[in-house]
């Protein structure tokens, strides 16, 4: 997974173990990435029916959506994530392989 982690828009988005979502905005030496944080409790459900998108780890961020930078280890990460331009905003889907 870390070796596939760059700043560039397709390989930069990545859920974490906590649920949360970060976008690597700077990859420094070793395993340790400059990011922002999107908080997965304030985002919203991108579809509810059949059923909730959240139960699937899909979610959905308004184009007002404040990130907070942080420095996280890459032993943070669960799995990359495609975000997808939707609206004013941005839909985050979680892959289903986590290497």
């Amino acid at each position: 997974l870390l070796t596939t982690i760059s700043e560039k828009d397709k390989d930069c988005w990545i859920l974490l173990y906590n649920g949360d979502f970060a976008k690597v905005v700077h990859k420094e030496a070793g395993n340790v990435f400059q990011c922002d944080i999107y908080k997965n409790r304030l985002s919203q459900s991108f579809f509810t029916q059949p059923c909730d998108s959240k139960l699937f780890q899909i979610v959905y961020f308004g184009s007002g959506y404040s990130v907070r930078k942080k420095e996280l280890s890459g032993d943070c990460f669960l799995r990359k994530v495609v975000c997808l331009p939707h609206k004013d905003g941005k839909v985050l889907v979680p892959l289903l392989n986590t290497s």
